[in-house]
């Protein structure tokens, strides 16, 4: 077994000037954003840009805003 091994899932999109810190796995159809510099495994289907040390991931937040949405409009009708 190779400790040092990356993986990259089927269909996964590694951007240009991108920087995999190995050991990590990048899963299948994983986003990596050019220049990012990844040093933790990206999930399969994650959208992963990575600076420094933290890994931002924009779906996760797109998906918590619209919740946020739904929550918002869900209680307008309530109180109407």
């Amino acid at each position: 077994m190779n400790k040092y091994k990356t993986i990259i899932g089927e269909h996964a999109f590694i951007g240009s000037n991108t920087a995999l810190v190995a050991p990590v796995t990048v899963g299948a159809e994983a986003l990596v954003g050019a220049g990012s510099v990844i040093t933790k495994d990206v999930p399969d289907g994650d959208l992963a840009v990575a600076r420094g040390k933290k890994l931002y991931d924009k779906r996760a937040s797109m998906k918590e805003r619209d919740t946020r949405r739904e929550i918002d409009r869900a209680l307008k009708e309530r109180s109407r």
